[in-house]
């Protein structure tokens, strides 16, 4: 006799498995929608409408793709959307990277797309593409630090950037704990900046699961922010450096920073 339970997570298993593969098989028509419109901003048409749908399918397909557990593609989408942050509405700043870089994105999406439909995979080749995406300079040069900061402070996402606008770090926020550690756990990173205070995951949550993965970013230079007095246990999981809310707030920050980069 068959268990009612054990049939209905089968065919639970069995639609998600349609709706991944319906998914996974929509995937060329957004690339093909996403690679018109970066031609298009190029050009320098409809500029400000264009960026937004393009954000829009950008955001859409990391989403999805993370829903299916389709990481790699979430970790691409993740990148392209911090450097779309970064270049705003402006088309002389998205131009400054040139469409060969953009439509890099959309070649390393469309060569892991054709991995999964013969299921196989390249991740160490895909990891350093997209290393070298995430670490291009508008010039074409090479950032030499990657920075998460995570936070829901829009001060501290235009305070932090600014405070070390000549410094050689490439900056990617995230306003959620636990979207920043799927990310810190598959994206290379040299120092990570958290607020204590976080949605789902706190900061020294975010840093004592860095310290346990015994992943990439195992041994990531950690920074906690936080208005409240924090204890030192000399534990493992702790993070290296912490900086409080108050009137030296930027001096410690700038210090911090450059104590990792020295």
């Amino acid at each position: 006799m068959t268990d009612s339970n054990t049939t209905n997570n089968n065919d639970i298993t069995e639609l998600l498995a349609e709706l991944k593969k319906g998914f996974v098989a929509d995937i060329p028509e957004k690339l093909d929608a996403m690679e018109s419109l970066i031609l298009l901003m190029e050009q320098n048409e409809e500029f400000s409408e264009n960026y937004e749908a393009l954000y829009r399918l950008v955001h859409s397909l990391k989403g999805t793709a993370g829903t299916y557990g389709l990481h790699f593609i979430t970790s691409v989408c993740h990148v392209m959307e911090d450097i779309l942050n970064e270049v705003g509405k402006n088309s002389e700043n998205f131009n400054q990277y040139g469409g060969t870089y953009w439509l890099s994105y959309i070649d390393l999406l469309r060569t892991i797309l054709s991995d999964l439909e013969k299921s196989q995979d390249n991740f160490s080749a895909y990891e350093g593409v997209l290393n070298k995406l995430q670490s291009t300079t508008p010039s074409g040069s090479r950032y030499e630090y990657q920075c998460m900061v995570v936070t829901t402070s829009g001060l501290y996402e235009s305070l932090i950037p600014t405070t070390f606008n000549d410094k050689n770090i490439r900056f990617s926020f995230c306003g959620d704990g636990y979207e920043a550690l799927g990310r810190l756990l598959s994206e290379n990173y040299d120092i990570v900046i958290s607020d204590y205070e976080m949605p789902f995951l706190n900061g020294l949550a975010i840093f004592g699961a860095l310290r346990l993965s015994d992943g990439r970013n195992k041994d990531v230079k950690t920074v906690l922010l936080t208005s409240g007095k924090q204890k030192e246990h000399a534990r493992q999981t702790d993070p290296d450096i912490v900086i409080y809310k108050d009137k030296h707030f930027t001096e410690n920050l700038i210090h911090a920073i450059q104590s990792v980069i020295k």
